[in-house]
């Protein structure tokens, strides 16, 4: 409802699924056009839903494959919140109560239809903190196989996830080497039997950065294109001064605290009673020797510490969607609260293990602090998500719960981008041939998605985009887009041509301008001179 009716579109969300459309959309169709800068997995889902474009031309013109994808993920997020709760012996109403909790928190709503990688992100770490945890208890080598799996599709997903399978790897590393020596076995058997495991969970992860980072490099010549390449992160935060603004979000990233309040701000924006129930956690599963409360410390503890780092280096934008994962962790870390009747310090091989009746008084003192942590981070969030200082992403939910005081007319982040429609459908007017108008997609994305010839242009993941960009004429480009230096700053025409945009470097004439609304690029559409 929020694409369709009020026109909130989050550029990351639609931009991936025009990823996966240069798959099969494009005048030169392949696999590798996915593109190597964000990794494919969200992408590559969306292509089943494209083929229907046809029949509904908001599955790609407005995202909608995308926000399919990413809510089926969000409810399957949710399904393992509630499975981790339940594997700890959690009565129903426990279970309902911190699933719903979870569920209905507002960022969660919120990004479950995004079509942005957060659903994925959280969904596969989730289902590898449960199966940690399950295996802790039980010592199972497949809940290890299919913690090691979810966390090689995490790679997939996000590059995050790097720094939550390290992590992953040290905590089976460390608990299965405690437990044998703990059984008295020698040292160098215990360690055998705990490098055994960590390559057990760690394997699949290796597995997919190795063909990743080959497949990148053997096909574009950079293994790690998400840090190096010229639309890399560092360098998309370098030509947007860190505020990410040339992406539409505006806002400021300013604390007065600096770098590190910001970070503490927004993490407690999102569950501000998080380092009290890391705290109360920690103590009681060291009193009871319930080791279960690892996983969700050291796998959501190393994403948002990655992010945190990631800041602090300025690799990355102060947007509060990072710290998404303060929410999982908070839940989960509830769920700890309550003893599992079937764990008290003990390890279990079988999956059973003799039951114990909670008491009155432990029932309702977890059931209380429950409430008094979860209840008020949805206020709270709220809150923080309209705030434009804090929200940068977000605020313009206000425009939808207040238009009377926030017209949606006034929020640039409501207005789509209308522009780049207009001259997509300018461009298909005039009924040109195949491959002769030549445009980098890492801006014009918009354009490509909005128009109903896409054959028509020459893309950046075109096997010939390079060879046309450097002598237009001679391989019958008749027509070259480019955005505006400031919110272009590394397209591609812009860095081949330096005064393209002001003067079509001598070759080319300009016909037609566009005027961008807000934070949106203008284009100047140039004629390549005969």
């Amino acid at each position: 409802m929020l694409d369709l009716h009020y026109n909130y579109i989050f550029g990351d969300g639609i931009s991936r699924v025009a990823n996966a459309s240069y798959v099969i959309f494009s005048r030169d169709p392949h696999l590798s056009a996915v593109g190597f800068v964000w990794n494919p997995l969200p992408s590559l889902l969306d292509l089943p839903l494209l083929l229907f474009k046809g029949v509904w031309p908001a599955l790609l013109n407005r995202g909608v494959a995308g926000i399919l994808v990413s809510s089926a993920f969000a409810a399957g997020t949710v399904c393992e919140i509630r499975g981790i709760v339940l594997d700890r012996g959690g009565s129903r109403w426990w279970t309902a109560g911190l699933t719903i909790a979870f569920a209905f928190h507002p960022m969660i709503v919120l990004y479950a239809g995004s079509g942005q990688s957060e659903p994925f992100y959280l969904f596969f770490t989730t289902w590898a903190v449960r199966r940690l945890m399950r295996w802790i208890r039980t010592e199972r080598v497949n809940d290890l196989v299919v913690a090691g799996i979810a966390l090689g599709l995490d790679y997939l997903t996000r590059y995050e996830s790097l720094a939550v399978g390290l992590g992953a790897v040290v905590l089976v590393l460390s608990v299965s080497l405690w437990r044998r020596r703990g059984e008295g076995t020698p040292n160098r058997g215990a360690l055998s039997s705990g490098a055994l495991d960590a390559v057990i969970v760690g394997f699949p992860l290796a597995l997919s950065f190795v063909l990743w980072t080959f497949s990148s490099w053997l096909i574009t010549g950079n293994a790690l294109a998400q840090f190096s390449s010229q639309y890399g992160n560092s360098n998309i935060v370098k030509a947007t001064n860190g505020l990410g603004t040339a992406a539409g979000f505006g806002g400021a990233n300013t604390s007065a605290g600096g770098p590190m309040a910001l970070i503490v701000r927004d993490a407690l924006s999102l569950e501000p009673l998080l380092f009290t129930i890391v705290i109360v956690a920690v103590v009681l599963a060291a009193w009871r020797r319930d080791a279960e409360v690892l996983p969700p410390l050291v796998l959501y503890g190393a994403a948002l510490a990655f992010e945190a780092m990631s800041y602090l280096s300025g690799s990355t934008f102060p947007w509060l969607r990072f710290y998404l994962m303060t929410v999982p962790l908070t839940v989960v870390l509830v769920a700890t609260l309550r003893p599992s009747p079937a764990y008290r310090g003990r390890r279990v091989r079988d999956g059973t293990a003799p039951t114990r009746t909670l008491s009155r008084t432990e029932r309702l003192a977890t059931m209380l602090c429950a409430v008094v942590v979860l209840v008020p981070a949805i206020p709270v969030s709220w809150n923080a998500m309209l705030n434009p200082e804090i929200g940068i992403q977000e605020y313009a939910l206000r425009s939808v719960v207040n238009p009377s005081q926030y017209p949606p007319a006034t929020n640039a982040q409501l207005q789509g981008f209308p522009q780049e429609v207009r001259l997509a459908h300018y461009l298909d007017s005039l009924q040109l041939p195949n491959g002769t108008v030549l445009m980098d997609t890492f801006v014009g994305w918009r354009i490509f998605i909005s128009s109903n010839r896409p054959q028509q242009f020459v893309i950046t993941s075109d096997y010939q985009f390079q060879r046309d960009l450097n002598d237009p004429k001679r391989y019958g480009i008749e027509y070259i887009l480019v955005p505006d230096r400031v919110n272009g700053s590394l397209d591609a025409v812009n860095r081949r041509y330096p005064t393209f945009w002001s003067t079509g470097a001598g070759i080319a004439t300009r016909v037609l301008d566009v005027p961008g609304i807000g934070t949106e690029p203008s284009w100047r559409l140039y004629r390549v001179n005969p």
